[in-house]
């Protein structure tokens, strides 16, 4: 049987709160979020520090569920 996948990826720049690239969760907070992310059936599989010209360190969270 194939399995399909959807794919959410959230940008946070370290201490301001993540906004998504898809635009979906720009008022994500954390705290609460992962809960509901995961009640909705994503997993986080990765995060990923991203290097960029500016002094800003940003962090890059890929998240998985099944369709």
């Amino acid at each position: 049987m194939l399995q399909l996948w959807e794919y959410q990826i959230i940008e946070q720049a370290r201490g301001i709160k993540p906004v998504s690239l898809s635009d979906r969760w720009s008022n994500w907070e954390p705290e609460i979020d992962y809960d509901a992310l995961g009640q909705k059936g994503w997993e986080l599989v990765s995060v990923v520090p991203i290097a960029d010209s500016s002094a800003t360190k940003k962090l890059r969270h890929y998240f998985k569920r099944m369709v």
